[in-house]
């Protein structure tokens, strides 16, 4: 019988998402699954944060998928993996989670600076950080423009 992608996904659900009580197929973390027999090849997206996560989801998501049986091939594609800037190596300094998590500055060329404010928690004032926050640059010259989202 051929391996089918319910199989790989069911295999998939059993990883946990680190630091979260998901597993990595229910936080979205796989994408573009194809499975032709029994080459497997899929993305591991696991966001901007800690490289050391990714390789992690990486590592566990081969060693199951490697584990069906029918299996030839596994390729993974790893995406979203946060980068450190050169200027940070050249000084010695380690990123900050901020740092590591930035923004593809390809998205909005014309902004020479991101800043978020963000919580897990709703109700602990992010918008009137953001606002403050805003209002503060405007008062120093900065052209301010300002996004308050609930995700």
């Amino acid at each position: 019988m051929a391996l089918t992608d319910h199989e790989v996904l069911a295999a998939l659900k059993k990883i946990p998402y680190l630091g979260f009580t998901r597993d990595i197929v229910s936080a979205g973390a796989i994408r573009n699954l194809v499975v032709d027999q029994g080459h497997v090849r899929f993305e591991v997206v696991p966001g901007p944060g800690n490289p050391a996560v990714a390789r992690q989801i990486e590592q566990q998501a081969r060693t199951a998928v490697e584990a069906l049986p029918g299996v030839v091939s596994v390729e993974i594609a790893v995406r979203g993996r946060p980068t450190s800037s050169p200027a940070l190596k050249m000084a010695g300094t380690k990123p900050s989670v901020a740092q590591a998590g930035a923004l593809d500055r390809s998205l909005i060329p014309e902004v020479k600076c991101t800043i978020a404010v963000a919580s897990g928690k709703g109700g602990v004032g992010k918008s009137t950080v953001a606002v403050n926050l805003a209002v503060a640059l405007a008062r120093h010259g900065a052209h301010v423009g300002l996004l308050d989202a609930d995700i």
